[in-house]
């Protein structure tokens, strides 16, 4: 008798007989000691409705608009952090505001911190080569079980190598001063923060999460960024201050937007594990761990290691025509 190749794996299962093939269906996600195996969530889809497009989409507008509202007060708390940490550093300069006008729509002023940057001498030059030296090489001294900073080391090392090499070679072709490149990352930090609220309307707000658990986590992240963001920033105007120019492309690829980027990541990875239907299953394995069926199917929903379906399993329907082809 011969079984067709890839019998359960066919998207479409070789019978006629309806019965046959709504039973091979359920066997698909039956256990070997006949309890059900759920779906895992990550190939569980939310259906997405009208009911949530409309709250998703309000809750989103308002959040966008109580942030516009405050870009004001915002753009002022920024200027006192960035003057508290350049007064605490000691680092030469003032903070002043710029104003900028949205085609009408919106003013808004944003903090410009002046310092002083300048291309690197022949000892910063150096002394970078080394530190890029030291990141690549070892590099390869980190255990495999630290494999991810290996990596982390490498793209660091990777970034630098290009500064040292452009500067090296066509210092006084590099177009840009710290004053400038730390008010264009604010001004950028702005606008990501404006599109919180939009990504997560377009994403985590038509999810299966009560309206609270929404807000709420749009306004954690928004609020970490209002106070990551300055802090950030006086920590490469420091750098770049005191290690020249040859460092700012470091902390643009690396430790600029990159960052901000993984924070938001981050907290929308955190809001997507708390509890919801789609983590139902979750519940019911935990049950058959603590049973008999050690998570493998071998049980039913209460955790008992007796099968519901053992004793009364439903058999295969026999094809017609005696055999299977």
């Amino acid at each position: 008798m011969a079984m067709p190749r890839h019998l359960l794996l066919d998207a479409e299962l070789p019978w006629a007989d309806a019965a046959a093939r709504r039973e091979v269906l359920r066997m698909r996600q039956r256990g070997w000691g006949g309890g059900d195996i759920p779906a895992h969530r990550a190939l569980r889809v939310s259906p997405v409705r009208p009911g949530k497009l409309v709250p998703a989409a309000l809750l989103a507008i308002a959040l966008l608009a109580a942030y516009l509202l405050l870009l004001g007060p915002v753009s002022h708390l920024w200027a006192g952090m960035l003057e508290f940490w350049r007064s605490a550093v000691d680092l030469p300069g003032r903070v002043s505001m710029v104003r900028y006008d949205f085609y009408g729509l919106l003013q808004f002023d944003v903090p410009s911190l002046s310092f002083g940057s300048g291309l690197p001498g022949s000892e910063l030059w150096w002394g970078g080569l080394v530190f890029t030296l030291l990141l690549g090489l070892g590099s390869f001294a980190v255990p495999l079980t630290w494999l991810p900073l290996r990596y982390l080391l490498r793209l660091v090392a990777f970034f630098q190598a290009g500064a040292q090499l452009f500067f090296g070679l066509w210092p006084w072709a590099f177009p840009y001063d710290g004053s400038g490149y730390v008010h264009g990352m604010l001004i950028a930090d702005l606008m990501l923060i404006a599109l919180i609220p939009v990504l997560l309307g377009s994403t985590y707000f038509v999810l299966d999460f009560s309206l609270w658990r929404k807000a709420l986590l749009a306004l954690l992240t928004m609020l970490h960024m209002l106070v990551l963001v300055p802090l950030q920033y006086a920590v490469h105007a420091y750098v770049i201050h005191h290690l020249s120019l040859l460092f700012m492309p470091l902390m643009f690829f690396v430790f600029g937007l990159t960052v901000n980027v993984l924070v938001f990541i981050s907290f929308y990875a955190w809001g997507v594990s708390w509890w919801h239907p789609l983590r139902v299953e979750d519940v019911r394995w935990a049950r058959r761990q603590n049973g008999n069926g050690n998570g493998n199917g071998n049980g039913n929903d209460d955790g008992n290691g007796g099968s519901r379906g053992s004793a009364a399993r439903p058999s295969l329907p026999v094809p017609s025509g005696g055999g299977l082809s």
